[in-house]
């Protein structure tokens, strides 16, 4: 179609984790000749930058909470200019200088995609302001949210375990990090502890901690140590196994 000058008439957008995986694997779009002739289109999902998170809660969220988001990420207008990658954008609503602040933690955090769509899933305006507000218990709902879409996409994606299993790992991977008082942990941390569990082996425990790495519940040091990227996420898990 390409070469030809067609449109296609159908376009099919794929969501992966390795775009070569696909051309590879799968379309077999290795040239044999080790030129780089054919290959997919393909766009990064990284991190909202700030702009990007000002028009996601333009387009998602009340005008008092999009307006809150906006005033810290915005505490001059004069500033509009130097972060936006699209000044084309328009600003939000005037923002009232009595607004309540957000947590800068939180705000930092709802930079992560993933996290951010659950924030919009939690029901009531209400809520959603205690979570900018950083209040504990609307933090647990926000944790118990993410958690429960992380099981869900992780026994989707092939896992054999259920969800409610998978989080059983989750909350057994806390508790033994947690007993050190450490912020960074160790690879062998997770492995041990998940298999604890009897729930998986060592090699289902590490297919689990790379989709943990992939999916944003933690983050990779080097190759051997790790920490939670959220720590509300973490207090929630250990909660949970209190309970």
């Amino acid at each position: 179609m390409r070469r030809s000058g067609r449109l296609p008439r159908a376009t099919i957008i794929l969501t992966c984790r390795d775009e070569r995986e696909i051309a590879h694997r799968w379309l077999h779009l290795n040239s044999p000749f080790g030129d780089d002739d054919e290959h997919l289109p393909s766009v990064a999902v990284n991190d909202f930058t700030d702009g990007e998170l000002l028009e996601a809660a333009r387009l998602g969220l009340s005008g008092e909470l999009s307006s809150r988001i906006e005033r810290a990420l915005l505490p001059g207008e004069s500033e509009y200019p130097t972060f936006m990658e699209e000044p084309e954008i328009p600003l939000l609503q005037k923002t009232d200088p009595f607004l309540q602040p957000v947590d800068q933690q939180i705000l930092q955090d709802l930079h992560h995609p993933a996290l951010w769509r659950c924030l919009l899933a939690l029901s009531g305006s209400s809520t959603k302001s205690l979570v900018l507000n950083g209040d504990p218990s609307a933090l647990q709902q926000l944790a118990k949210r993410y958690v429960y879409w992380f099981c869900s996409k992780a026994e989707m994606r092939g896992h054999s375990l259920k969800s409610n299993e998978l989080e059983n790992i989750l909350i057994s991977v806390a508790r033994e990090c947690r007993v050190g008082k450490h912020i960074h942990h160790e690879r062998s941390q997770w492995i041990d502890s998940a298999c604890s569990t009897h729930l998986t082996t060592a090699v289902g425990a590490e297919r689990l901690y790379n989709e943990a790495i992939s999916a944003g519940l933690i983050e990779k040091i080097d190759r051997d140590s790790w920490h939670w990227r959220h720590r509300f996420i973490d207090e929630y898990l250990i909660s949970v196994s209190s309970s």
